[in-house]
């Protein structure tokens, strides 16, 4: 059993879970999430789902120790009901993206039901995508390093999403973005070659995000959705969801650690402004002492 969990009350699993994706970062998988939120699998788990979360430190605790006890044999094998208790993984039908899919045939273990969908890209096309997005986030200038100890200094979201990207790093991603494309091209085709080595033919599901629709719904038996044509009136194929290009990533990237900033500065202010306060309550009641009381003890 995880650590802390039934001392923080977490549930067991609220809804069934209905599919992994195995989809590493930048391979659409946000696009792939938008997707299947349309077709009613409700929630797809996400990194996002991990910045949305309420309970980001504990989800990130869990998760680091699903990579300890995976990558560094420390505890015991995660069963399903880990799995379920893992706070927002528990209330999802479905997940894509990092981390979950550093735990794809563990997923698939747990959750024999679920099917499994393998969610293509070129290796060469996901590497220079990851230069041109993840990779920036992760290649911190001096200022950008500065600026982030000092947020993670007094501000514990952003302390908790640091110490689960160095996870990441030691762990699930032995590798380093720019001077080592074969290498991390390796490790790509590797993750891929795993599922399909495990998963049989009928339960897994190749797919890219240029396929569209129709033969994910054929898929998962749910039907196809449909939008208006607004020249002919008549209902058409919905087009597939393309979301979190580069432009997006970076923006929305910017927009988080802007955040950030804002309150670890929010958060000095008020120790300061507390800290003032205390110091001048405790001058002016030496003051009034000394006042009324002549200093007599």
């Amino acid at each position: 059993m995880s650590r802390g969990l039934e001392a923080e009350g977490v549930g067991a699993r609220q809804v069934p879970m209905r599919l992994m994706v195995h989809g590493v970062q930048r391979t659409g998988s946000m696009s792939r999430r938008s997707a299947l939120h349309q077709l009613g699998f409700h929630t797809c788990y996400h990194m996002a789902s991990i910045m949305e979360s309420q309970n980001m430190e504990t989800d990130i605790d869990l998760w680091i120790e699903a990579l300890e006890v995976k990558f560094d044999g420390k505890g015991e094998k995660w069963t399903r009901e880990d799995w379920d208790k893992l706070l927002l993984l528990g209330r999802s039908q479905a997940c894509v993206d990092m981390p979950s899919a550093l735990f794809t045939l563990e997923l698939a273990e747990a959750y024999p039901e679920a099917k499994i969908i393998i969610l293509n890209r070129d290796a060469d096309g996901w590497f220079e995508s990851c230069l041109g997005s993840v990779y920036k986030t992760l290649n911190l200038t001096f200022l950008e390093t500065v600026q982030s100890l000092y947020c993670a200094a007094l501000y514990t979201r952003h302390r908790a999403w640091v110490r689960l990207h160095v996870a990441l790093g030691k762990y699930g991603l032995p590798y380093q973005y720019y001077p080592e494309l074969e290498k991390a091209v390796a490790w790509f085709n590797k993750s891929y070659k795993d599922v399909r080595d495990a998963i049989t033919e009928e339960r897994r599901f190749e797919f890219s995000v240029k396929d569209g629709f129709a033969p994910l719904c054929k898929f998962l038996g749910v039907s196809a959705p449909l939008v208006k044509d607004e020249e002919t009136g008549e209902m058409v194929l919905a087009p597939f969801p393309h979301v979190n290009d580069r432009v997006a990533f970076g923006s929305r990237v910017s927009k988080t650690k802007g955040q950030r900033f804002k309150t670890a500065n929010s958060r000095l202010f008020a120790m300061i402004s507390k800290t003032v306060t205390l110091g001048v309550m405790g001058y002016g009641g030496y003051i009034l002492w000394k006042a009324r009381l002549g200093g007599r003890t």
